[in-house]
């Protein structure tokens, strides 16, 4: 048995998650049988799972053969298990959303049980099938007429407060979000934000004053919500207020479109020549084997991710870039579409999501996540790697021998004109970027299987074995 390093913070409380031959299973303690058993008899866990929006679990009546001590266990539970794990960090603007907005939903529906969510970190929510999920079963709690939310605020850090930074200030900001892992302090985020965003009623309640109130606290040592009373009908108002808040809350994606938003999927091929390469790439993949786990670099808005997909519905596919407004239209285009198995992420491989929390293992970083994988789509690349960032062929070739079984990676030459653009805003001897030295790179950890000329480019896509 193993527990997970993200979820010891509830490890004598309500319980904890651990893994047993690589299968996912949740420990609840004794000290939340009551919250559980009125979760399940209430019909709101029912209510949840039909709707889609919780994840579906079932109980283990054999706990002896975790092989630990069950002086505190009430029930083990074996979870829907979720393909790939992702971070709000990672997540585009409209995903966000999009799980702030699943948050308050289900905070409603458990109010109508008489139950309300102890806690509202993004790290509650997954994306599975396409869409948000609640996967945290130990978050609800019996709702006490009269209190007040206590995760009100950590909701407003974790969701409200980059919501707003990113529609009203910089799309960038999202990556604050990796330094602060309960949500981004009100005040800060207050200090940031434009004028013209206190006019907008629901950001000024919910994150100016609020914030004001928290620095009030703090001075004030008296200071206790369990002073506060709230009746039930005030507070549905608030959470529906909140609701309507982040509702209202819009980022353009295509006003803040990038230079590259596009680029990785069609620039420099005319109809035909994408076409090929289309084909080119189906019958690579076919030849892989095993296709459990795709992961697709420099996705760009996920052209190609959904390509395979189509054809491999079975496959999980990490769907991968750095332009985060690529990875929030690759998030749209699948939120209406049967795309299920793939999964957008905002990821820079010159600086990948690192592991982070406590003793940096409570999240675990991006490479982590891609070990085992089947097969690694690394098309129109390499120039952007090498030329731009400077990163060795050799380093190029160790990162994905350090993850992936197979390789399918698409060879840019100098004399193509993006390299060309490329090369034209760089000062420095290039001549080491040449097919030999990234042949004889490569082939230090893989076997090349296949390479394929994309007619009417300069393009070669290769197909590599890890050795």
């Amino acid at each position: 048995m193993q527990v997970l390093n993200s979820s010891f913070r509830d490890i004598y409380a309500g319980g904890y998650v651990f893994k047993h031959d690589n299968i996912v299973y949740r420990c609840i303690n004794k000290a939340y049988k009551e919250n559980y058993d009125f979760l399940i008899s209430s019909g709101l866990y029912d209510k949840l799972v039909i709707d889609g929006v919780l994840v579906y679990h079932e109980e283990i009546c054999d706990i002896d053969q975790f092989n630990i001590d069950n002086r505190d266990i009430y029930k083990i539970i074996k979870p829907t298990q979720l393909p790939y794990i992702s971070y709000p960090y990672e997540w585009s603007f409209h995903q966000l959303k999009d799980a702030a907005l699943l948050t308050l939903k289900v905070l409603l529906e458990a109010l109508k049980y008489n139950m309300i969510l102890k806690d509202a970190t993004a790290f509650n929510i997954q994306f599975y099938n396409g869409k948000p999920i609640f996967i945290d079963t130990l978050s609800f709690e019996k709702y006490n007429e009269g209190s007040v939310w206590q995760a009100y605020s950590q909701f407003c850090r974790h969701f409200l407060a980059p919501l707003a930074l990113i529609a009203y200030t910089d799309y960038r900001i999202y990556q604050a979000s990796i330094n602060y892992i309960d949500g981004i302090p009100l005040d800060y985020a207050a200090r940031l934000l434009p004028l013209k965003s206190k006019f907008k009623l629901g950001i000024f309640m919910h994150l100016y004053l609020n914030a004001k109130i928290h620095k009030s606290a703090e001075k004030n040592s008296n200071h206790n919500n369990k002073n506060f009373s709230l009746k039930k009908t005030n507070l549905i108002n608030l959470i529906e207020n909140l609701l309507n808040t982040i509702n209202g809350i819009e980022y353009n994606t295509k006003k803040g479109r990038s230079n590259w938003n596009g680029y990785y999927s069609f620039t420099n091929y005319n109809e035909e020549s994408f076409t090929q390469k289309e084909k080119i790439l189906l019958e690579l993949v076919d030849k892989c084997g095993n296709r459990n786990k795709i992961i697709d670099l420099g996705a760009n808005n996920g052209h190609f991710s959904r390509l395979l997909c189509s054809k491999y519905s079975k496959s999980i596919i990490i769907s991968s870039d750095m332009d985060y407004h690529a990875v929030d239209e690759n998030y749209l285009i699948l939120k209406t579409n049967e795309y299920k198995n793939i999964y957008p992420v905002i990821t820079d491989l010159t600086n990948p999501t690192p592991s982070i929390g406590w003793a940096n293992k409570e999240r675990d970083s991006f490479i982590i996540r891609l070990s085992d994988s089947d097969i690694t789509l690394a098309l129109a690349l390499i120039h952007h790697i090498t030329i731009t960032n400077n990163v060795p062929f050799n380093k190029f070739a160790e990162f994905f021998a350090s993850f992936t079984k197979y390789l399918i990676i698409e060879w840019v030459p100098k004399d193509d004109s993006q390299t060309m653009k490329i090369l034209d805003e760089k000062i420095g001897d290039y001549s080491y970027y040449t097919i030999e030295n990234f042949e004889k790179s490569f082939e230090r950890h893989f076997t090349i299987l296949e390479k394929v000329a994309i007619e009417n480019t300069k393009r070669t896509i290769y197909l590599m074995k890890l050795k």
